[in-house]
């Protein structure tokens, strides 16, 4: 049985990977993802509603959960792309989604924006919703 020879080492050192920092272009796409998820979620639930004779009191919920659904994987989705950085990628993808509800919704209704507590809650919720989305997206 022939001897199994040591293997050689060339002396060139594989390059570090490269390290994941903000991506605007896995952000954009994010984004993008997490509003046509929403739409399409709350075209579903329009009709759902409509259709159905449930309680007008669970659109509140639906709204909140579909949204906080959207900016999870919309954070996920950019981590992905990004190749990491999942609290960055992931954050900003919920505040860029919380800024662009908060500004079509000033356009559409005609009530001041509330700066209080309870007008907090939703971007704080979706900036959360997109770190976790972010987090996710690191692991998978």
């Amino acid at each position: 049985m022939p001897t199994r020879r040591p293997m050689r080492r060339t002396g060139v050192k594989a390059a570090p990977p490269p390290k994941a920092g903000f991506s605007a272009r896995a952000v954009f796409a994010g984004l993008v993802f997490a509003f046509i998820f929403a739409v399409v979620a709350f075209l579903a639930w329009s009709l759902l509603f409509s259709l159905t004779s449930l309680p007008d009191q669970y659109m509140t919920y639906a709204a909140y959960g579909t949204s906080f659904i959207a900016v999870l994987l919309g954070g996920r989705l950019a981590t992905i792309r990004a190749g990491g950085a999942g609290l960055l990628n992931g954050g900003i993808v919920g505040l860029a989604y919380a800024l662009l509800l908060g500004a079509l919704a000033a356009l559409i209704t005609t009530s001041p924006l509330s700066l209080g507590l309870a007008g907090l809650t939703r971007p704080l919720v979706d900036v959360l919703a997109g770190i976790i989305g972010g987090i996710m997206g690191n692991n998978g």
